[in-house]
């Protein structure tokens, strides 16, 4: 796992968004990410479904999964 810094003092963002568009894996749908540049700390997620709030991340959200993508 990376390493995630205790203060962004010294942080930087994307210089400009960058969209990729797909097929989703598992759905078979046609999904969309985007990551777009940032004046907030560390790492969010916002997910474009009617309810466009915004979610931190955080190392300690991730577990372990065994076999899956």
């Amino acid at each position: 796992m990376s390493f995630w810094p205790s203060d962004y003092d010294n942080s930087w963002t994307l210089s400009k968004g960058v969209i990729r568009r797909g097929v989703g894996l598992h759905s078979g749908k046609l999904s969309e990410v985007r990551l777009l540049p940032s004046n907030d700390c560390g790492f969010h997620l916002t997910l474009v479904d009617g309810n466009e709030s915004s979610v931190p991340l955080s190392p300690d959200q991730v577990e372990e999964s065994e076999l899956c993508t």
